[in-house]
Formats: C-alpha cells, sequence, structure tokens
C-alpha cells in the first residue's frame, strides 16, 4: 500500500504542479471551503461485513455447480472432487474472522493489506503484480502530455470572458469533489472486501489442498481499487491545498477553473484504467459492478459538465 502512496504521488504532485507553472497566483486570503476530509485509507469494516455476505451469497449462487479437484489427488474417485458448499463456507468463515480483527482494531487499509501480505505470500505475490500492471498504467505520462497546453488556452478564455462567476464555478467545483469523494470511498471499500475475501479464499485453498480462482482474482480486484482510491485521494489532497491558495480575484477565477479541469482530468484517467482493468474480474467478485457503475457515473458527470 506505501507503494501505491509513493507511484501515484508522483503523478499527482507533477500534475498540480503544472497549474503551478502556468498562474503564478499571489494570495492575500483563502477561500473557505467545506469539504470533507476522509483519508482513502480509513475503512468502515461494517459496511466491508455488509458488502462480504453479500459477495459470498453471490459465489454460492453462482458456482454451486463448479466441480474443484484437489491438487494433490491423482485419480479419478469421488474422493477428488472437494464439496464447493463447505468450501466456500469455510472460506467466508476464514474471511469473517478476519474482518472482526479488523474491526475491533480499527485497521486502516494500508495496515490490513500490510497484514495480509504478512500472512500469506501468495497473497502478497498476486497482490504486487497485479499492482505493478495497474499502476504503471496510471503512470502513463500521455494521459498528461497537453494539460499544459490546454490550461493555458482555458486560462486566457476566462480572462476574456464577463461570464464566469467565481461562486458559480467553485461550485460545480465542489459537486465535482463531492462525486469523487464518494467514489473513493466506494473504492476503498471493495478494495478491502475483496482482500479480506481473498484471505478467506487461500485459507481454504490450503486447508482443502485445491486451487481456488477467486483467491487470485479478489486479490488482483483489491489491488486495483485500492490503488484507484490511492490516486484520487492524493489528487483531492493536491487540489485542495491549491484551492487554499487562490485568491479571489480574476486570477482565482481562472484558478479555480484550471485546478478543476486539472483534477478532472487526472481522476477521469484512473477512473478509466480502473474500469479496464476490473471489467474481467466481475466473476469472482461481483461488487464491480457497482465500482464500474460508480466509475463511469463519475466520468459521464465530468464529460457533461465540460471541465
Amino acid at each position: 500500500m506505501k507503494k501505491i502512496l509513493s507511484l501515484i504521488g508522483t503523478t499527482a504532485i507533477s500534475v498540480s504542479a503544472l497549474a503551478t507553472i502556468t498562474y503564478s497566483i499571489n494570495t492575500t486570503s483563502s477561500i473557505n471551503r467545506e469539504i470533507n476530509q476522509i483519508d482513502f485509507q480509513e475503512v468502515n469494516w461494517n459496511d466491508v461485513q455488509e458488502e462480504s455476505l453479500v459477495l459470498f451469497n453471490d459465489i454460492k449462487i453462482n458456482n454451486g455447480k463448479t466441480i474443484l479437484t484437489r491438487n494433490y489427488k491423482m485419480s479419478e474417485s469421488s474422493d477428488d472432487l472437494a464439496n464447493t458448499d463447505q468450501i466456500f463456507q469455510f472460506a467466508q468463515e476464514e474471511s469473517l474472522k478476519i474482518l472482526e480483527k479488523f474491526k475491533n482494531e480499527k485497521t486502516d487499509l494500508t495496515n490490513a493489506i500490510d497484514y495480509l501480505k504478512d500472512k500469506n505470500s501468495e497473497f502478497e505475490k498476486t497482490y504486487e503484480s497485479a499492482l505493478n500492471e495497474n499502476v504503471n498504467q496510471n503512470m502513463n505520462q500521455k494521459s498528461f502530455d497537453n494539460l499544459n497546453k490546454t490550461n493555458e488556452i482555458l486560462s486566457r478564455s476566462s480572462l476574456k470572458s464577463e461570464t464566469f462567476s467565481l461562486s458559480a464555478n467553485l461550485e460545480k467545483n465542489k459537486e465535482l469533489v463531492k462525486k469523487l469523494r464518494l467514489a473513493k470511498v466506494t473504492f476503498a471499500t471493495a478494495s478491502a472486501t475483496a482482500a479480506v475475501a481473498a484471505a478467506g479464499f487461500y485459507a481454504a485453498a490450503w486447508w482443502f489442498g485445491i486451487t481456488l480462482p477467486w483467491a487470485v482474482g479478489c486479490t488482483t480486484a483489491s489491488a486495483f481499487c485500492g490503488t484507484a482510491a490511492g490516486g484520487i485521494s492524493l489528487a483531492l489532497l493536491k487540489y485542495d491545498k491549491k484551492m487554499s491558495d487562490l485568491d479571489k480575484t480574476s486570477s482565482a477565477v481562472s484558478g479555480a477553473i484550471s485546478l478543476a479541469h486539472v483534477l478532472s482530468r487526472t481522476t477521469t484517467a484512473i477512473l478509466y484504467t480502473l474500469t479496464a482493468s476490473v471489467t474481467s474480474l466481475t466473476w469472482c467478485f461481483p461488487a464491480l459492478l457497482s465500482v464500474i457503475s460508480v466509475a463511469g457515473a463519475v466520468t459521464a458527470w465530468i464529460s457533461y459538465n465540460n471541465f
């Protein structure tokens, strides 16, 4: 999880720096805004517990007829076939044990992932592999090649226009921030739920001597969703800091529009990457359908409002 912060932080810092380079703003006062500061690492484990129950119910229903063969058996006798109901029940019970631990200790997402990595080398290997793949996609500089030029054009246009209102644009920006914070919470919850489920499946795989594709699938989903939550969180933090430095002048109007543009472009790239990454994993983690829906709704709203 620290790797997420380190790698995505590089992009978040460089992108937000574009606004600083393009606009030289000398501040005498700050713009007061009421924005709920929720770190992406904070997890509501009650929500995770509810999502976990839904997840395992869905898996039991959709995979009740799946035939799982024990790894250590070579014959084709009936004893070689694992009881899927028993396996899924075992995985659920193990995941709930871990979930209770996290809930009681009020563990954040970073420490939860680190704990699971320490307990299971396969989880760690799969998580790191998925993390590297996803972060490399998010770090694609081509997504931001034209930001500086676009912001300069936007700045010149906004300064010439008499229709822009600081309060109106701040309200639109505030709505963008609100939607991104809700999306961030959704992705963080999904990451935690998938991680706990994966831990349960890895435990069941070891206990029954079988290979469970849900273990790898849920681990990968956790990494992808955690990356998106972390990226959005850092982008919002950078945006919030820059906004607090703006002055209520014409340059502040231009600056507010520019910062919202950078924020929307940065997070849109993250949301597109998330959607592309997790679509193929919905079979093992159905909650990703909600993740995809939220990501799609936010990107559509951004596009509609012409940030």
